[in-house]
């Protein structure tokens, strides 16, 4: 099984990888930023696209929408960047 992303690497980095979101290994409660990055994982582009859709849905349910989805600058990742709905 992964690591876990500590909520301290998660503040430091501003980012978490979709596995981590849909494994249960990401505990954001204590993120305060407006805006994440999450990073799409998987081995083939089908099923990292998938992963990180997934992970942005999952998301959602949480209070976080996606803003824009790109490429990472080397091309081998997915990157959705997501921002914190306001409450009021």
């Amino acid at each position: 099984m992964a690591t876990r992303q500590t909520p301290e690497e998660i503040v430091a980095t501003r980012q978490v990888s979709a596995g981590a979101v849909l494994e249960g290994r990401a505990d954001l409660r204590f993120y305060h930023y407006k805006h994440l990055a999450v990073l799409s994982d998987g081995t083939v582009e089908p099923e990292r696209l998938a992963r990180l859709m997934a992970a942005v849905e999952h998301l959602d349910a949480y209070g976080w929408e996606l803003v824009t989805l790109s490429p990472s600058t080397d091309a081998r990742r997915l990157i959705a960047i997501l921002r914190r709905r306001s409450l009021g």
